[in-house]
């Protein structure tokens, strides 16, 4: 029973965080990033595990166990598990939400391997004789 509550916590704080992320309108990324920060300055981190700690009825024993880049880092894992692996943020943040189409494939389409594009090859030689009466744009040929 308690498991199941800790794992549905767990499933509450993820689905939290990137929520929160979405209505600060930053990218998963760079929501990420600042819990990384925050992971690396421990006044604010010990003063928010103090606070989750009381809220949760735990004692201040949880502070000796905490290590706040390695705390950002399971963090991450769970609010991230498999990053898109492209370079532009743009079409991250695309992959990620993909998922919350509730129709359409979005997600299949935007993480299906595509395989290259192949360009027709021109026969050689021209199609057609080129015209040679002179426009407006073009002098054309013959006699001038």
């Amino acid at each position: 029973m308690v498991l199941i509550v800790a794992d549905d916590a767990r499933l509450r704080w993820i689905e939290t965080q990137r929520d929160l992320a979405r209505a600060l309108g930053v990218s998963v990324e760079d929501w990420l990033g600042a819990l990384q920060s925050a992971g690396n300055r421990s006044t604010g981190l010990t003063a928010a595990v103090i606070g989750a700690a009381v809220s949760q009825g735990l004692g201040m024993g949880v502070l000796a166990e905490l290590h706040g880049p390695e705390l950002a880092q399971r963090a991450r894992a769970l609010v991230d598990p498999n990053p898109p692996r492209t370079q532009n943020p743009v079409l991250r943040e695309a992959i990620r939400r993909a998922g919350e189409l509730a129709e359409g494939g979005g997600l299949e389409r935007l993480k299906a391997k595509r395989e290259g594009l192949s360009t027709p090859r021109r026969a050689p030689g021209s199609l057609a004789h080129s015209d040679a009466r002179p426009t407006a744009d073009a002098p054309g040929e013959g006699d001038a």
